[in-house]
């Protein structure tokens, strides 16, 4: 006997998590129906003996890993998002080259 049980989510926002800004991608991985993501964001690291030029140093912001379902949704939204804004075009299909006539 199967019981079908219709389950309601309520969020609930929680203000006091925080906002992490990334500027990069350092991982992507996917296994075992999960998406992992590692976010980074560059700084400079001054050299000494100054006044030698900076370097950059990207450093490791954030750790996400997502459900399949969790990753389809986020792509989803993102590619939504990006359409609306017209950072995406669609990419047309290129004709195959021609075939050489015997």
């Amino acid at each position: 006997m199967n019981i079908e049980i219709d389950l309601v989510t309520d969020h609930v926002d929680d203000p006091t998590v925080r906002e992490i800004f990334a500027d990069g991608v350092r991982v992507v991985s996917c296994g075992d129906g999960i998406l992992r993501l590692e976010l980074t964001i560059a700084r400079p690291h001054l050299v000494k003996p100054l006044p030698a030029a900076p370097k950059m140093r990207t450093h490791t912001v954030a750790r996400l890993a997502l459900t399949q379902a969790a990753g389809q949704l986020v792509m989803q939204h993102i590619k939504a998002n990006l359409d609306q804004q017209g950072a995406l075009k669609a990419m047309t299909p290129v004709d195959p080259a021609p075939q050489p006539k015997h």
